[in-house]
């Protein structure tokens, strides 16, 4: 495994002052931006690296890691809509997860440089749900062989014209959605639309927040679950 760590500092990183894309975005409200800042650190307070990269023979998975402080960077997340600056034309998305994608992209291109002409899988939990999102269609990225993702957990990224060229562009990929959990509801369905497919599986009813978002609890028991009740794929905003 080669770890996926955050090497290209964005604004937001280098000041406390700072804006994140002050240059490009200037009609964005100093609100927001001070909002996108605030998500980027409680980001960063977890760790500087978001995730990793394994390699084999003829497979490589770029994995993104979620957040311990889910609530802190969710309590920013309705954020406004901006150009995609990863691939242009394809429609808007959340102006944080771009800032925090900003952050981390020229390693991921460093690390996905070898995977020319493999097949490569791209998953993530939670907020790295957003950020495979994201890298799943960067135009930077090598010529892959095969490419599928599988956001975990994911809110919503993009907007309408966003999820239908990645739509198009991936067509089998899938999101995994916990039914009992929040976070996929976030940000609010006006202008946000979500990925076309979703694989709904069920952990049971619970008024634990926490655990019906964690990994490795709600979504390992509603996977295992599966085995007898399988999931069922949806079209869902």
């Amino acid at each position: 495994m080669r770890t996926l760590k955050r090497v290209s500092q964005g604004p937001a990183s280098r000041s406390t002052n700072a804006s994140p894309w002050s240059v490009g975005f200037k009609w964005i409200s100093p609100t927001d931006f001070a909002r996108a800042r605030d998500m980027l650190v409680a980001v960063m307070a977890d760790s500087h690296t978001f995730g990793f990269v394994g390699t084999t023979e003829r497979e490589t998975f770029i994995c993104f890691r979620g957040s311990h402080s889910v609530l802190d960077w969710l309590h920013n997340a309705e954020l406004p809509l901006v150009p995609n600056r990863f691939r242009p034309g394809a429609g808007r998305a959340h102006l944080g997860f771009q800032a925090i994608y900003e952050t981390i992209q020229q390693s991921v291109l460093d690390l996905a440089a070898k995977a020319i002409n493999q097949r490569v899988t791209i998953l993530g939990h939670s907020l790295g749900g957003a950020l495979a999102t994201l890298c799943a269609i960067d135009e930077k990225l090598p010529a892959f062989a095969e490419r599928q993702v599988f956001p975990i957990a994911s809110p919503r990224v993009g907007d309408s014209q966003f999820r239908d060229i990645f739509n198009a562009t991936l067509p089998d990929s899938i999101r995994i959605v916990n039914r009992p959990d929040l976070v996929p509801h976030a940000p609010l369905p006006i202008e946000y639309r979500h990925l076309a497919k979703a694989a709904v599986i069920d952990s049971g009813m619970t008024f634990d927040f926490g655990f019906a978002h964690g990994l490795c609890e709600g979504y390992l028991r509603g996977v295992n679950r599966t085995i007898a009740a399988p999931a069922r794929i949806h079209v869902l905003d």
